[in-house]
């Protein structure tokens, strides 16, 4: 069996002198940082918005779970039995709600085109696959915009169109 061989000894920092050099002085904590596109800080809401949260009306509460929770990976969707509520986090500061209908006539609940949903990906062209292996039908794969974005269309097992989009992508 091979001897050990012994840590080399580390070598000793010399005393300093008694009066420190004065360091730069530091950022605050509250100033901003760069952000890059993965991960950029929210726009500035001049109301005070903490959180974005986007409800909707569902006939088929169990299929948009289904979709959102166990096809796109949404996995800490939680349904409430007692209100029929189903509320799906989609990042840090954002979710999504599908309830259903309100009592009363359909022009009191829902609007006459619902808006589309646009998720931000890290890689469009891996999510794409993945969820096509798994079954998911897309009605676009992923393009590249004008705008700068790579983007796959789909929809929710509602009509509701979802965008996957990947920004930086020229």
């Amino acid at each position: 069996m091979p001897a050990r061989k012994r840590a080399a000894a580390k070598p000793r920092r010399p005393k300093r002198a008694t009066r420190r050099p004065k360091r730069a002085a530091r950022r605050p904590k509250t100033a901003a940082r760069p952000q890059t596109a993965a991960r950029r800080a929210p726009p500035a809401a001049g109301i005070g918005l903490t959180v974005q949260h986007m409800s909707y009306t569902s006939h088929s509460l169990d299929q948009v779970r289904h979709f959102y929770g166990d096809l796109l990976g949404f996995t800490d969707a939680r349904f409430d039995p007692r209100s029929r509520f189903l509320f799906v986090p989609t990042g840090p500061s954002s979710s999504l709600g599908f309830s259903p209908p309100a009592e009363g006539a359909p022009d009191q609940w829902r609007p006459p085109r619902e808006p589309s949903i646009y998720l931000i990906v890290r890689d469009v062209d891996r999510v794409y696959r993945a969820l096509a292996e798994r079954g998911v039908v897309f009605d676009q794969p992923p393009e590249n915009t004008s705008w700068g974005h790579r983007v796959a269309l789909l929809q929710d097992p509602e009509g509701r169109r979802v965008y996957l989009a990947q920004e930086g992508v020229r």
